[in-house]
């Protein structure tokens, strides 16, 4: 992005908004680059070999390096995909996992299968419970402001690792939005048009009755109907029936996966609660919901979250991260590829995998996607309780006033006596009151 200022006319002044600061006469403000409305072309399907040419070129670029470079490796798509491109290059390339030794979920060890097949210099680092919880005093220094995505703590302990290797390390960051990779994609794509075929009046009656019926009754039918388009952290039964009863436009479908809080939010200040991205969603004009979602996560979720996310943590043990799929060229091309080519038969990231193919044999990667977490929910009822507790007392709460005192007990015993998974809610509250008592 581009920021001019006409010295001429310039004079001091305070504004409480960047949407202020551009309106004024003597401010000119550019992108450099914006994602686009709708698909300028549609770049044929066959074109494979081109899009794997705009990836190698975007990783030869990025490996330019006079400090000892590495790479992330989950096991996933994403990492993978570009580790392999990457040890074409570098013979020796070094790449890093972290594992945990409480997680039945652990993907470490496919990362490692990796890593062997491509013959990297591998380092994993197996966590415990222990070696997590004692890394959350450095989130604040680490990221300077209230961010509450709880992976934000693998990926401290990752590039602390990493570090110890290399000063720079590529990523596969931007892989699920380019290519459709989060689960509430897939789910949107198999989903939307039977929800959207019902009136709201039919539909909205229908899940109030359904919702009557018993917590575990409820969880054995989603269960049944959802199968695997749920994960493992999406237990949330009574949460998704009232979400899905609100649902009046696609906006609302989408917002219902990327929202936390609602009108009968905790916040006391209503002002807070409007700033959502309806507008920017609205300004997508593909005819797919899904590629809608992709773009609005693209612009919204993708830099402020995730790419923030990598930067601070990274950073904060001297550590580059580079990201070869946001390279300009390759990103307006996928972008212009047929849907088809992203997801297809409720099965994500089809181009990558056809690529990917080519280099490791399919059954090293084709699983369900796990994401990068840790098991907040469970850690907020045991181990991690009298830390919550501290965060969120009534004393904190006192100083700033932001959340009613009332709302905020509440969610934290239904999360405790296990009527709704707060975790994510809890997780925003604790880092919102630490970052409070570290400043204010």
């Amino acid at each position: 992005s581009k920021l001019e200022i006409d010295l001429n006319k310039f004079d001091l002044f305070n504004l409480d908004s960047f949407n202020k600061l551009e309106d004024k006469e003597n401010i000119y403000f550019s992108k450099w680059w914006d994602y686009p409305r709708f698909k300028i072309n549609k770049n044929d399907s066959s074109k494979i070999n081109h899009l794997e040419d705009l990836l190698v070129n975007s990783v030869k670029k990025q490996l330019i390096s006079d400090a000892p470079l590495g790479a992330f490796l989950s096991g996933g798509i994403d990492s993978s995909l570009i580790v392999a491109i990457a040890s074409k290059f570098i013979s020796d390339l070094q790449t890093f996992t972290i594992g945990f030794d409480f997680d039945k979920y652990d993907e470490s060890k496919y990362a490692k299968k990796i890593s062997n097949y491509f013959g990297t210099k591998h380092e994993t680092l197996i966590c415990s419970k222990d070696d997590v919880i004692n890394n959350i005093e450095y989130l604040q220094e680490a990221y300077t402001e209230p961010f509450a995505d709880s992976s934000q703590l693998p990926t401290l302990l990752v590039s602390k690792i990493a570090k110890s290797k290399v000063k720079v390390a590529l990523s596969g960051d931007g892989g699920d939005e380019l290519f459709g990779g989060y689960n509430r994609y897939s789910f949107s794509n198999k989903y939307w048009k039977i929800i959207n075929f019902l009136p709201i009046s039919i539909r909205s009656n229908l899940l109030r009755i359904f919702n009557t019926l018993p917590s575990s009754v409820i969880d054995v039918i989603l269960k049944f109907i959802l199968s695997k388009d749920t994960t493992r952290n999406n237990s949330n039964s009574k949460n998704i029936i009232n979400k899905l009863i609100k649902i009046q436009s696609d906006f609302d479908f989408y917002n219902s996966f990327i929202t936390e809080y609602s009108e009968a939010s905790v916040i006391n200040d209503d002002y807070l609660l409007n700033h959502n991205f309806k507008d920017t969603f609205q300004n997508f004009e593909f005819n797919n919901i899904t590629e809608k979602m992709m773009a609005c996560d693209f612009v919204t979720y993708m830099t402020d979250d995730i790419l923030c996310k990598v930067d601070r943590a990274s950073m904060f043990n001297s550590l580059e991260v580079r990201a070869p799929y946001l390279d300009r060229d390759l990103v307006n091309f996928v972008i212009n590829l047929p849907f088809d080519k992203k997801i297809k038969n409720n099965k994500t990231k089809i181009i990558q995998r056809e690529i990917l193919e080519s280099y490791i044999p399919m059954e090293f990667f084709d699983r369900p996607k796990m994401g990068f977490s840790i098991p907040l929910s469970d850690w907020l009822k045991t181990d991690l309780k009298e830390f919550m507790n501290d965060a969120l007392s009534h004393n904190t709460l006192n100083k700033h006033n932001f959340f009613n005192i009332d709302k905020e007990k509440l969610i934290k015993d239904n999360h405790e006596k296990n009527i709704e998974n707060n975790a994510s809610k809890l997780w925003a509250l604790i880092q919102f009151n630490l970052w409070y008592e570290n400043n204010f």
